[in-house]
């Protein structure tokens, strides 16, 4: 057996340990609504978790910080007007029976883990691909696909073009592939989408065999044209190493950062900029404001030595020496930079 075929194998097990949830069908009047987040109804008590509680809300279009900031009786006031014009439900609960993962209505039939990971694998050995990172959390399956041939639009930069297959077994959304422009550099796997191409959607409804082959089929085709566009991004990213921050733009990534942080002079260092520069900086975008206001001047922003590209790349390359959860906050923030440099 080689190396591929244990990946897949691997990628098996996984999924075939998730089990899948129970539909239960239930009216909105047979619900009761019981203290600290619980609901009942023929007979059984379930935990009912912030993502449950939001689908349920929806559905009775009360707003969720409303309803989580009010006290029980309000909650119960505000459900007894409207669950009983919900005639028809399904509550998914988790396996062991405990808590209700998601409300949906009776025509939505989600995919299951097992169903979604078996045909994914037999596509996968089909086309001799092999995942390069699984993700099962709770209900939620990611299957990342990326291409074998990492390039360097930049140096010391790595960047590897690749798909997120995605499925939820509650249905909190339908199996979808998001295209990704994957940089090495991040260590939460932070991505670059919107710039790479459009979104597969399986067909919303009752799923059927055909339609998760042909969902899949287009998924892989997809993977196969982007490994076709690395030149294109590599000569795109490095336009984008040219194109200058204002000094508007520049003050607003540095307040981003220094939100997360909680410093100024930490947020320079995450910057790579001396303090003296970004001071100067800060005093020129200010007098530059106050004639704005007073209509005494009316010209484009003034360039500063850098570009969205190398500050984001500099926020997220300082991102790695802090801890969680500032890092991840950082290397979002760059990342949100780099894209838009790339737009």
């Amino acid at each position: 057996m080689d190396a591929k075929q244990l990946g897949i194998r691997d990628f098996q097990e996984r999924v075939a340990r998730v089990e899948p949830c129970v539909a239960r069908p239930v009216s909105g009047v047979e619900i009761e609504w019981l203290p600290r987040n619980r609901c009942a109804f023929r007979g059984h008590t379930y935990q009912v978790p912030g993502s449950a509680r939001g689908s349920l809300l929806r559905r009775t279009r009360i707003p969720k910080a409303f309803f989580d900031d009010a006290r029980y009786e309000e909650q119960v006031y505000l459900l007894k007007g409207r669950l009983p014009n919900l005639h028809q439900l399904v509550a998914w609960t988790s396996p062991d029976g405990s808590k209700i993962e998601n409300f949906t209505y009776p025509g939505i039939i989600p995919v299951t883990t097992r169903e979604f990971g078996s045909a994914v694998a037999d596509l996968l050995l089909s086309q001799g691909l092999t995942p390069s990172q699984c993700h099962v959390t709770g209900n939620d399956l990611v299957i990342r696909l990326l291409g074998d041939k990492p390039f360097d639009a930049l140096p010391g930069d790595a960047f590897r073009l690749g798909i997120d297959i995605k499925n939820n077994q509650v249905g909190f959304g339908d199996p979808v592939t998001v295209p990704y422009l994957w940089r090495m550099g991040c260590t939460n796997d932070a991505t670059l989408d919107k710039t790479v191409g459009a979104v597969v959607e399986m067909d919303a409804g009752i799923p059927t065999r055909e339609k998760l082959r042909d969902f899949l089929r287009k998924s892989t085709e997809m993977m196969c044209r982007l490994q076709e566009k690395s030149t294109y991004f590599g000569s795109l990213i490095r336009h984008a190493g040219e194109r200058r921050l204002n000094r508007k733009q520049f003050m607003r990534a540095w307040r981003q950062v220094r939100s997360a942080v909680h410093d100024a002079e930490q947020a320079d260092w995450v910057m790579r900029v001396r303090t003296s520069e970004r001071v100067e900086i800060d005093k020129a975008c200010k007098r530059t404001n106050r004639l704005l206001n007073h209509g005494r001047l009316n010209l484009n922003e003034e360039p500063t030595p850098w570009s969205a590209y190398e500050i984001g790349n500099n926020i997220t390359e300082r991102a790695r020496q802090l801890d969680i959860p500032v890092r991840f906050d950082l290397e979002t923030i760059g990342g949100r930079l780099i894209t838009a440099s790339l737009n």
